[in-house]
C-alpha cells in the first residue's frame, strides 16, 4: 500500500536555517551568539514534530506502520551523509591536522553507530571544555539521539495505536513522558559541574523530540492543508502571527543571553526554547500565517534544505580553517569565507550524496546491474576517475587512522583524567582530613584545568607549595577549597588563583573568595586566556579587584600569551608541555621575592629552563 502524500511546507525549512545558523554562530565564538547551542534543541523539536505526523498520517491511511520501510527510508537520508562526512573530514585531517585526526578517531565507530553521546558521557567528554585540539566530531551527538528516537518512536507508536489507545491518551502518555525527561535533567544536572551529562543524554534531551511529537498529536500539519484565509477573522489571524512572533523574539533572545553553563538552562531553559520553537512551527505551519510566508523566503528555504549537510561539516571546517588557537578571533572577512566554504561543501554533499542516494540512487544501480543494462566492469571503466579518487581516499584515510601519532593533546587529556594529580598535597579529603602540616606552605594556589597541565612543574618550581587543580572548577568553588586548607594549617602568606576559564568572574564571587582569604595574605589573580565569550568579562573582574583591594596582584596571563600559539594545544586555552613550564616561570617571577627563602633547597633545587627564563623576563 501506497504511503499518504505529505504536504511540504517551505517555512520549516525556513526555521531550520535558522537553527544552523545559530549553531555556526555559537561555534564561531561570536559574542551576540552565546546561546546559538539552542539551535539543536530547535532541530529537536522540528524532527519530533515532522517524524510523528509521518506515523500518525501513515497509521491514519493504512492501518498500521511499516516499520520496515520508515527505517530504510530513515537510513537513505541520514547514513549517507553521515559516511561522507566521516571519511572526508578524517581524509582532510590525514592531511592538514593529526591532531584533530587523533581526537577523532575513538569517536568514528561512536558516531556511524550512533551513540556517539553516550561514548562521550561514559568517557567524560566534555562538550564545553576539550582539552588541546576538540574532536571535530564532538558535535554529532545530535545526530545520535536523533537517530535513537528514530529507532524507538516508531515502534511504541504502532504498539499504542494497534493495541486501540486513544489519541487523547496517547497525549497524555507523552505528556508524562516530556515531564520524566525534564524533571530528569533538572535533577541530574550540578551547577557546581560540568554539564555535559544533561547536555548529552538522551533521557535528559528527550523532552525536545517528544514536545515536537505532543504538537503533531494535536496540531498535525496535514489536516491544516484545506485551510483558507477566510478561516480566520482579520483580528484573530493577527493574534495568531503575533503568538509566532512573541516565540521567535523568544528564540532569539535565548540564543543572546544565554550560554552553555546558564543553570537557567538546565532549570528549565531548555525546556522553555522547546516550546517556543514548538509555538513557532503550529504558527508557521497554518496555511494563512504571514510568519510562514516570510520564512518561506527562498534564501532561507535553501540554507534549510542544506542544513543537515552544514551540521555535518560546520564544525570540521571551522576546527581546519581557523589558524592556530583562535586567540584573537578571525577577522570578521575570513569568517564570511568559512561560513562560504561551510556551504558549498554542504551543497556538494547535498546534491551528489544525500540527494541522490535518497532517492533511490543505490537501488537504481543495483537493479540496472542486476537486469545486465551494464556489467561492474563496464560501470568502473566508465567511470574510472572518480572510482580510483575515491579509493585513494578511502585508502589513505584508513592509513592515516591507524597509524596517526598521538599529540601531546591527549597527553594532556590523560593528565586532567588522572584523579590523583588533581593536587600535590599530601592528603585532599575533606571527609577524612590529613594530619595538620608542621609548617603552612609557602604559597597555595587553587586553580582550574589550564593549571591541571601545570602540577609537574609548579612541584618543581615551588617543592614548598601547594597546587590543588581541578577540570570544571570556577571561582565561587574557591572560598570552601581555602577555607578546608586553612583549617588544616597550611596555608601560608601567599595564596594564588587561577580561575575563570569555566564561567564568568564576578565582583561578588572574588569578594567571597576575599573574606576567606582575609587582609594579611598576599594575594594574585592570574588573568584567563580561553576561546569562550566570558573571557573578557572575567578579566576586567579580576583587574577590578586589585583596585579594590590593596593586598591583590594581577599575573597577566592573557597579556603575556598574546599572540603565542606555541603556549596552547590547539584551543587556545588549554597548554602544551612547553606553554605549563613557561605558565608556571610566569607565576614563579610574580611571586617569588613574597617567599621566604629555603638555603636547605639551594644546591637541589632546578634552575628554570633558558627558554623559560627568557620568555619570563620579556614578560616583565
Amino acid at each position: 500500500m501506497s504511503r499518504p502524500k505529505t504536504r511540504y511546507i517551505p517555512s520549516l525549512d525556513g526555521l531550520r536555517a535558522f537553527a544552523v545558523l545559530a549553531v555556526i554562530a555559537y561555534h564561531m565564538n561570536m559574542s551576540w551568539a552565546p546561546g546559538g547551542l539552542l539551535g539543536v534543541t530547535m532541530f529537536f523539536v522540528l524532527s519530533g514534530y515532522l517524524i510523528t505526523g509521518l506515523l500518525i498520517a501513515e497509521f491514519d491511511y493504512s492501518g498500521t506502520i511499516d516499520l520496515k520501510d520508515f527505517w530504510i527510508r530513515r537510513i537513505r537520508r541520514i547514513i549517507p551523509a553521515v559516511f561522507f562526512t566521516l571519511i572526508g573530514v578524517a581524509f582532510l585531517c590525514v592531511l592538514f591536522n593529526h591532531a584533530l585526526l587523533t581526537k577523532m578517531r575513538p569517536q568514528i565507530l561512536p558516531t556511524a553507530l550512533f551513540f556517539n553521546n553516550w561514548f562521550q558521557i561514559f568517557g567524560n567528554i566534555s562538550y564545553f571544555q576539550a582539552l588541546g585540539a576538540p574532536s571535530p566530531i564532538t558535535h554529532c551527538w545530535s545526530l545520535s539521539i536523533e537517530e535513537q528516537f528514530y529507532i524507538v518512536w516508531p515502534v511504541f507508536m504502532l504498539l499504542a495505536l494497534r493495541a486501540g489507545m486513544r489519541k487523547g491518551t496517547l497525549r497524555k502518555v507523552t505528556t508524562a513522558l516530556i515531564v520524566v525527561s525534564a524533571v530528569l535533567m533538572m535533577i541530574l544536572f550540578d551547577p557546581t559541574g560540568d554539564p555535559s551529562r544533561v547536555y548529552y543524554g538522551t533521557d535528559t534531551r528527550a523532552f525536545s523530540l517528544l514536545i515536537g511529537a505532543l504538537l503533531a498529536m494535536i496540531w498535525p500539519s496535514a489536516k491544516l492543508s484545506d485551510i483558507s484565509g477566510r478561516d480566520l477573522p482579520g483580528t484573530e489571524r493577527i493574534a495568531f502571527d503575533g503568538v509566532g512572533i512573541a516565540a521567535l523574539i523568544g528564540l532569539v533572545l535565548m540564543v543572546g543571553l544565554t550560554n552553555g553553563y546558564s543553570p537557567f538552562i538546565y532549570y528549565g531553559g531548555l525546556v522553555l526554547c522547546s516550546l517556543l520553537t514548538a509555538l513557532a512551527i503550529a504558527v508557521m505551519v497554518h496555511p494563512v500565517s504571514v510568519i510562514g510566508k516570510v520564512f518561506s523566503w527562498q534564501p532561507l528555504v535553501t540554507i534549510g534544505k542544506l542544513s543537515y549537510s552544514i551540521y555535518l561539516w560546520h564544525y570540521p571546517i571551522l576546527l581546519l580553517t581557523t589558524p592556530g588557537n583562535l586567540q584573537n578571533g578571525l577577522p570578521w572577512y575570513l569568517r564570511i569565507l568559512q561560513l562560504a566554504l561551510i556551504i558549498g561543501v554542504s551543497w556538494l554533499s547535498y546534491t551528489f550524496v544525500e540527494n541522490p542516494i535518497r532517492h533511490g540512487a543505490i537501488g537504481n544501480f543495483v537493479r540496472n546491474l542486476r537486469e545486465g543494462a551494464f556489467t561492474l566492469r563496464e560501470w568502473v571503466q566508465t567511470h574510472l576517475i572518480p572510482v580510483a579518487v575515491c579509493a585513494l581516499v578511502v585508502l589513505v584515510t584508513a592509513i592515516g587512522c591507524i597509524f596517526v601519532p598521538d599529540t601531546s593533546a591527549l597527553d594532556g587529556g590523560d593528565l586532567l583524567m588522572n584523579e590523583e594529580a588533581q593536587t600535590n598535597a599530601p592528603e585532599n579529603n575533606e571527609t577524612e582530613p590529613a594530619a595538620p602540616a608542621p609548617d603552612p606552605y609557602d604559597i597555595v594556589m587553587i586553580g582550574d584545568s589550564v593549571s591541571v597541565r601545570a602540577i609537574p612543574d609548579f612541584s618543581q618550581a615551588f617543592p614548598h607549595g601547594l597546587i590543588d587543580a581541578q577540570v570544571n572548577r570556577q571561582l565561587w568553588d574557591a572560598p570552601g577549597i581555602l577555607q578546608h586548607y586553612l583549617d588544616m594549617g597550611m596555608v601560608g602568606d601567599v595564596v594564588v588563583f587561577a580561575l575563570g576559564t569555566n564561567g564568568v568572574v564576578t565582583d561578588d564571587q572574588i569578594d567571597d573568595v576575599m573574606r576567606v582569604v582575609g587582609s594579611e595574605r598576599d594575594v594574585w589573580f592570574v588573568t584567563t586566556r580561553s576561546t569562550t565569550d566570558w573571557q573578557d568579562d572575567s578579566n576586567a573582574a579580576l583587574w577590578n579587584a586589585a583596585a579594590r583591594y590593596s593586598n591583590v596582584q594581577i599575573i597577566d596571563w592573557f597579556a603575556f600569551s598574546a599572540n603565542r600559539e606555541d603556549l596552547f594545544d590547539g584551543d587556545g586555552t588549554h597548554l602544551t608541555e612547553e606553554g605549563a613550564g613557561i605558565y608556571t616561570a610566569l607565576v614563579k617571577s610574580a611571586v617569588e621575592a613574597y617567599l621566604p627563602e629555603h638555603p636547605e633547597d639551594e644546591a637541589s633545587t632546578e634552575e628554570p629552563t633558558e627558554g623559560d627564563e627568557a620568555a619570563v623576563s620579556e614578560a616583565a
